[in-house]
């Protein structure tokens, strides 16, 4: 008898604890991720859409994924099923979205044990299920939720929430809000099957990737990512995702003062170790380390400049050559932290942040600025307004100095990021 590729798996999964993969978006990563995750429990089969897959003597579950290009996962009827989302694909052969959300009822009336879907998605809360539901997602109101959650180039941090208390802390190298719920649906089937927090954590962070997924390679300054997707919404995503992991904010001085030549530069800088192999967390565009600026300088500038200078190196040791530039270049770890606190007065944060920088231990480089006459816009440097401007700064600068609870408490947080 000759079989459809379908309806053999179909047949093929009565042989196992089977589970079915479906969904919109994510289904081979789902897949791929949870087939390491079980196999540290029990022998486990899983089989993704392009083929590849592993396929153990003595199996005892089988993750297949399950795609719904012309109903095909009808020909499927699992123990357990995973829904990553829904959204309207394969025009070609759905007529409208009311028939392509109509094959996931269809899907999920077949499903013998029990379902997990991500409770985020509207269209999987209106189903109808037969069977008992796990949600998962970012929202309140799901039996599996992320918290705490950070993104950066040093992957994915966040909280896994389970009946109102914190059931794990995971640590991935992985980006993408994409790939952190599908992780997070993982690890609901995961544990509803009886395995322990940890030993899925564990599994998570053993995995590999698969083919096509988020593929990095890195040659030289230049990164390739290679990636199936082909949707609209999936594309955005995966662009999100490398967008997070290479992650430098370069921003320059609103006067207009600062040249856009000076964007490469500081991007070079923030990717240069120091001597001690430290890399910047903050790269000053300074503009007058080499003595080149060609506008007019006030003297009261010239003071506060000498002023701020002096009480920097009074409070930190570091001599800062112009300490009125402000940001220019922040590496992922610093906007990180400058993102998440209101420690940072942001009417005047120049010395005022650089204070607090410094004494929370972040690495801050001065390199030249390459500068030109402002043709627009009152400088605040002129008339009584930097008498003003110093009084504050200064008293900002002093409160800095003597908030030694505050800097106490943020230098744990700092050393968590560091962490990373």
């Amino acid at each position: 008898k000759t079989y459809y590729y379908n309806e053999y798996l179909g047949i093929l999964l009565e042989s196992y604890s089977s589970i079915c993969v479906a969904g919109t978006h994510g289904k081979s990563t789902t897949t791929g991720i949870l087939g390491q995750v079980l196999s540290l429990q029990d022998e486990c089969a899983y089989l993704i859409g392009d083929g590849h897959g592993y396929m153990p003597e003595h199996a005892n579950h089988f993750v297949l994924e399950s795609c719904e290009f012309q109903r095909h996962f009808l020909a499927y009827h699992p123990d357990y099923a995973i829904i990553t989302n829904i959204e309207l694909d394969h025009i070609d052969y759905y007529k409208d979205m009311d028939d392509y959300v109509s094959a996931f009822q269809s899907f999920a009336n077949q499903v013998k044990k029990s379902i997990v879907i991500f409770g985020d998605d509207e269209h999987l809360k209106n189903l109808h299920y037969n069977v008992p539901v796990t949600t998962y997602g970012l929202k309140d109101g799901n039996d599996y939720q992320a918290i705490h959650i950070e993104q950066g180039p040093f992957g994915m941090h966040f909280d896994c929430k389970h009946n109102g208390e914190i059931l794990a802390h995971v640590e991935l190298n992985e980006v993408g809000d994409a790939f952190m719920q599908d992780a997070l649906g993982c690890f609901a089937l995961a544990h509803m099957l009886g395995m322990p927090a940890d030993i899925i954590v564990q599994g998570l962070q053993d995995y590999k990737g698969i083919a096509r997924r988020f593929v990095i390679d890195e040659v030289k300054d230049s990164v390739l990512v290679d990636d199936y997707a082909h949707h609209p919404t999936a594309i955005r995503l995966m662009i999100d995702a490398v967008r997070k992991k290479y992650r430098y904010v370069i921003q320059m001085d609103a006067d207009g003062q600062h040249d856009v030549c000076n964007i490469p530069i500081l991007y070079k800088a923030l990717k240069t170790p120091d001597a001690d192999g430290n890399f910047p967390d903050i790269v000053l565009g300074s503009r007058f380390m080499d003595g080149s600026t060609e506008f007019p300088v006030s003297t009261v500038k010239k003071i506060a400049i000498v002023w701020f200078r002096t009480l920097l190196k009074l409070g930190t040791g570091r001599d800062i050559t112009d300490p009125t530039t402000g940001l220019q270049g922040l590496s992922w770890r610093t906007f990180l932290f400058y993102s998440r606190y209101n420690h940072f007065d942001d009417k005047y944060p120049d010395a005022n942040m650089l204070m607090q920088m410094l004494l929370l231990g972040f690495h801050i480089r001065e390199i030249p600025a390459v500068m030109h006459l402002r043709t627009t816009g009152v400088s605040m440097h002129s008339g009584l307004k930097p008498f003003l401007y110093m009084f504050r700064m200064t008293f900002s600068i002093s409160s800095a100095w003597l908030r030694e609870k505050l800097l106490k408490m943020d230098t744990k947080e700092v050393g968590n990021l560091k962490k990373f």
